[in-house]
Order: structure tokens, then sequence, then C-alpha cells
């Protein structure tokens, strides 16, 4: 038996009502004749029509009804803007750059938008929901693209200030306005106060 796919929550529906009465052939010639004999399920069948015309990355979706029907599937996860996704296998989610999750800026039938970014096109089947330590990470990496050499943090614990020169991980390297030397930082506490000035602090 091969892999599950993952189809939409209004597919999956229309196959349940469908798949009642008919059997696997059945639905498959219901959908490829866009008739039933059984009048009440015409809407079941629209709904398998309008998505298997539609063209994703990886094919028709009418291999995928094929496959649903045969190997079992699994339900799309529901996607709002302002929710945060990540690939299924957890590797990158552009293809340049160490972005591993994105913030959701726009949703649509089989494809998400990243927020400030709504030219490029996430399939949805391809995507989960980020993990809050994800999102923590995604948003610490923000933070730090940044911040720059020359910037003036100020600790969340102790209210000092400092001069920003470079991360030395999981440290933020600080130039204190009392010395020239560096001191290390957590990343965690450091806060942006201000943006680089011409003179140190």
């Amino acid at each position: 038996m091969g892999e599950k796919v993952k189809i939409p929550q209004n597919v999956a529906d229309a196959i349940e009502k469908l798949r009642k009465v008919h059997s696997v052939y059945g639905v498959v010639a219901a959908v490829a004749k866009n008739k039933s004999e059984y009048p009440t399920l015409s809407n079941s069948i629209d709904a398998l029509l309008v998505w298997t015309h539609e063209e994703e990355g990886d094919g028709y979706n009418a291999d995928r009804l094929i496959q649903a029907l045969v190997n079992g599937y699994e339900i799309e996860p529901k996607y709002k803007v302002g929710d945060w996704v990540a690939n299924l296998d957890g590797s990158n989610i552009f293809p340049k750059g160490d972005v591993k999750v994105v913030e959701v800026g726009a949703v649509e039938k089989q494809y998400i938008r990243p927020f400030g970014d709504k030219a490029w096109g996430l399939p949805i089947h391809h995507l989960r929901h980020a993990t809050s330590e994800e999102i923590k990470a995604e948003k610490e990496r923000q933070k730090w693209a940044e911040i720059e050499p020359g910037d003036v943090l100020i600790h969340k614990v102790t209210g000092e200030y400092g001069t920003f020169d470079e991360l030395a991980e999981p440290f933020a390297m600080i130039r204190s306005s009392r010395s020239s030397s560096s001191f290390a930082w957590n990343k965690e506490h450091c806060v942006l106060y201000a943006k680089k000035v011409n003179k140190d602090v």
C-alpha cells in the first residue's frame, strides 16, 4: 500500500459521501462522467471535479484522487493569516537562506503566501504548523538579522547599555560605555535600544 496523500477537508467530505454508495471504481467513473445514479450526490461530484482539474506543483489532483481512494488520505491542516508554518520534512522553507518557518500572510486554495513576501507561494500539502520552539527560534533569527555592529543594546535583567560588536553563539559580544574591552551577554537578554550612532554610547 502506498503513502497516504493530503487532501482538503471539502474533498474528503465529498469522497466519504460518494464511498457510501460507490466502489472506488464507481467514484472515479462518477467524477469522469460528471454524473451519479444518485442525484443528491451532485454537489460532491462537483467538488471533486473542481479539485481534480486544479494543477499543483507536482501534477494535477486527478492522480491524487486515485491515490486517496486506493491508499487513504489525511486532511490538510487549515491555516489562517498569522499562523506559522514549516516544511513537513523540517528542511528550509525557501530554496535559499536558512529560514525554517514563516508567518502566513495570505491563504489561497492550495497555497499560503508568507507575510511580507506574497509573491512566493508555498503548497499547503507540503506544510505543517510550526512548533512553539521553531517559532521562537525564527523570531530570534529575525531579531538578530536586524541588529548590526554599532547598534546599542540594553540588557533586560541588569538594565546596562552596551554597543554590539558581533555574535558568538549563544552570546552577543558587547563593548561597554565604560571600557573598550568586549564582554558576552546571553542573546536572550539583549534588546535593541537604538540603531548605530556616530559615537559609542
